[in-house]
């Protein structure tokens, strides 16, 4: 039998089976992550998160399983917490990411618009009965928490934003509250390319959606324009901005929510 599975819960020990653990370089999501591959045409991939956690995957679960019929999001096969540790398996869903440059590197412009779309198509979302509140006063509390409890990357805040203290970037997310009108949306939380799924040259999926919720839309647009920046370049911006279908981008509300980021998510 498989090592991996020794000290799964039995129920999802069994779900799982036989299959090949291939490990999934996820450094930023506090979780193990494996693709549990199969011999069958259908995989799994499986979070295993020590408990507590400043991101719990039951965040996830209840995201995933509200979105169900209103997203292209992974289906929740199995949820458990056992104190120490939760563990979340979801069905796979089939595409590539949008990061993977080896595959898009020849046809750049077109992802970009397609990337754009899929952003439209979560602030698609109706809010109405949404019961995820991330609109900037819980964000902002989030961050106090953060930044009481000496959680934050200080030498990664210093080397995006430098010439400021930590303290000082902190008080001017505070004093620029009031100037942040809010475009409420659904909003995707982490809207990468990597958690972006194109299959067949259409949108077919969307992952790592354990920080959605109704938000700025600008949350969003922020967290999108610096990954496009990481991952292609900072030319093909104004080409996203464009598709998305704003003409005049807030460059203030820019470089406010990728400040926040920072804030939010240490």
């Amino acid at each position: 039998m498989n090592s991996h599975i020794d000290n799964l819960p039995p129920k999802l020990r069994k779900m799982i089976g036989e299959c090949d653990w291939i490990p999934i370089d996820a450094p930023y999501s506090g979780a193990s992550t494996y693709l549990l591959k199969r011999q069958s045409n259908w995989n799994n991939y499986l979070k295993i998160l020590p408990s507590p956690h400043h991101e719990p995957l039951h965040n996830a679960k209840e995201r995933l399983e509200w979105l169900q019929q209103k997203l292209p999001v992974p289906k929740v096969l199995f949820y458990s917490h056992d104190g120490a540790r939760e563990f979340l398996l979801t069905q796979e869903i089939e595409g590539i990411d949008c990061s993977d440059h080896a595959v898009w590197q020849e046809n750049v412009a077109d992802l970009i618009q397609r990337f754009a779309i899929g952003l439209k198509m979560v602030h698609g979302v109706n809010i109405e009965d949404c019961p995820f509140d991330h609109r900037l006063t819980t964000r902002l509390q989030i961050a106090e928490h953060n930044m009481k409890s000496n959680l934050l990357d200080s030498a990664g805040i210093m080397n995006q934003f430098p010439g400021s203290s930590v303290e000082e970037l902190y008080h001017l997310l505070i004093s620029e509250q009031s100037a942040m009108v809010e475009d409420l949306v659904f909003t995707h939380g982490d809207y990468s390319m990597p958690n972006v799924i194109i299959h067949t040259g259409e949108i077919n999926g969307f992952i790592d959606l354990g920080n959605s919720g109704v938000a700025d839309r600008y949350q969003d647009l922020a967290i999108a324009a610096k990954s496009i920046v990481r991952n292609y370049g900072e030319k093909w911006v104004p080409l996203f901005f464009e598709a998305y279908g704003i003409g005049e981008i807030d460059h203030d509300k820019i470089r406010y929510y990728q400040l926040l980021e920072w804030f939010v998510f240490p």
